[in-house]
């Protein structure tokens, strides 16, 4: 794993970042702190992050499935579809599960139903307001 790009830039936040950054997070409303606090948990991607839908949030097992939206191919070559289970803290699932009503969506959650948990829009914001929040410019 690289920690740095070609001119010497981290690639990742370190501890006093990602600090500040769930601290900003909790200071929003209840759809920007989930986004926000599952980026941070499970270290996916944005555009893994609208790929997660309530099926994919496991309350009682504590996990989120996220899938894989980097090239995967198999030995022949076929491009195939991956999924990793992440677990991530109670206190986040129960935030997810408040601010996402989760437990009467999986409960009434008709076959092929796709209800995404963050939207495209929202997510660039939130990302830019906690960048701004911990004094970071976007």
């Amino acid at each position: 794993m690289r920690l740095h790009d070609a001119a010497g830039n981290r690639l990742y936040l370190n501890a006093e970042e990602r600090a500040a950054f769930l601290a900003a997070a909790r200071r929003h409303g209840g759809r920007d702190r989930t986004l926000c606090e599952t980026l941070h948990y499970t270290g996916c991607r944005r555009s893994e992050l609208l790929e997660i839908t309530p099926a994919r949030v496991d309350l009682s097992g504590g996990t989120i499935a996220i899938r894989s939206l980097k090239k995967r191919r198999d030995a022949t070559g076929t491009a195939r579809i991956v999924y990793r289970s992440v677990p991530v803290p109670p206190d986040c699932l129960d935030t997810l599960d408040t601010a996402h009503d989760l437990r009467k969506v999986q409960s009434f959650a008709q076959a092929g139903e796709r209800a995404a948990l963050a939207d495209r829009p929202r997510a660039g914001l939130a990302d830019r307001e906690a960048d701004h929040d911990r004094g970071r410019d976007p």
